[in-house]
């Protein structure tokens, strides 16, 4: 028994040597956290003789976002650096090693970033018939959001019959490097005021709260609601404008068809005219004009001509 065990060890022992040597030999830790340090180290590293590393590529749901190039020690350790982390660097990190003659080994650590929240963008509108008006704050937060407050003219908003204030769980848009954004879990803070009960030109505050801090978002309604007024106006004016245009054209194409019909009809009845008489058995007969056949005018240059 104590020999099949042995057997059995000295076997396990050599697939993993095995495996060393086909190049699975390296050390990065799946999870790196980063609580708003200064700045972060990746450390890959690998065992496997001759191996050289490629840059290191930081990644969001397999959507590429940069390549990074980190500092090489040994040829067994690469390191990148992270200087002032923040919600732009998190996504998934991608550290591979090229192996002479063999196939390139990789591992993948995530980067979680916690710090304040991060607001996405919000939104101010009403109903047509001005019963309600709603904001709507869009954000991400890791850790998860501890409080949450809104305030009209610096007066906070407490909860009541007049106000509702919801928040759920959704995607949201978060900007990472290379101005490149991404959907990632957030919140959706709601802020709904009844009839009778809001500011249309009140300046709305809407603060969020985690263990790292507090972020703050202000919504000016009566900006905003003239700059949605504005947009539509654009909106209006610009597709009259590609209305109107897109009518001249199409009148002045029918009118450049019927003309070209109309001068093609004035051809042939100007060479029927012209035609040559000929005498056949003392008797005066045209002879046939040139034959024209027109397949769709408007779209088509004229057919060829046909002389009997």
């Amino acid at each position: 028994m104590k020999i099949l065990e042995a057997f059995c060890v000295v076997v396990l022992l050599g697939k993993e040597i095995q495996t060393c040597q086909e190049g699975d030999c390296m050390k990065l830790e799946k999870y790196t956290y980063c609580n708003s340090e200064p700045s972060i180290d990746l450390e890959c590293s690998s065992n496997v003789p001759g191996a050289r590393p490629r840059s290191w590529i930081h990644s969001f749901k397999s959507k590429l976002i940069r390549k990074l190039r980190g500092i090489v020690f040994n040829n067994t350790r690469h390191v990148l650096s992270i200087p002032f982390c923040s919600t732009m660097d998190i996504g998934q990190y991608i550290c591979i090693w090229d192996i002479p003659g063999k196939q390139s080994i990789n591992k993948t650590t995530t980067l979680i970033v916690s710090g304040p929240a991060i607001v996405s963008s919000h939104l101010v509108y009403t109903r047509t018939t001005w019963t309600e008006m709603n904001l709507k704050v869009m954000f991400y937060s890791h850790p998860i959001p501890s409080q949450l407050k809104w305030y009209v003219n610096d007066k906070e908003i407490k909860p009541g019959p007049k106000y509702s204030q919801p928040i759920y769980f959704t995607k949201v848009s978060l900007r990472l490097h290379d101005n490149i954004h991404v959907n990632i879990s957030g919140y959706t803070a709601y802020l709904t005021i009844y009839k009778d009960t809001y500011d249309p030109t009140g300046v709305y505050q809407c603060v969020i709260e985690n263990t790292f801090g507090s972020t703050k978002e202000i919504i000016n309604v009566k900006e905003e609601m003239m700059i949605q007024k504005t947009t539509t106006e654009s909106v209006t004016i610009v597709g009259a404008v590609l209305g109107a245009t897109l009518a001249s054209a199409l009148f002045i194409v029918v009118l450049c068809c019927v003309l070209f019909v109309k001068k093609m009809r004035q051809k042939v009845t100007a060479k029927k005219t012209e035609s040559l008489e000929l005498e056949v058995d003392g008797l005066y007969q045209e002879s046939p004009s040139d034959g024209y056949m027109y397949i769709d005018a408007c779209l088509t240059d004229i057919s060829s001509t046909k002389s009997e």
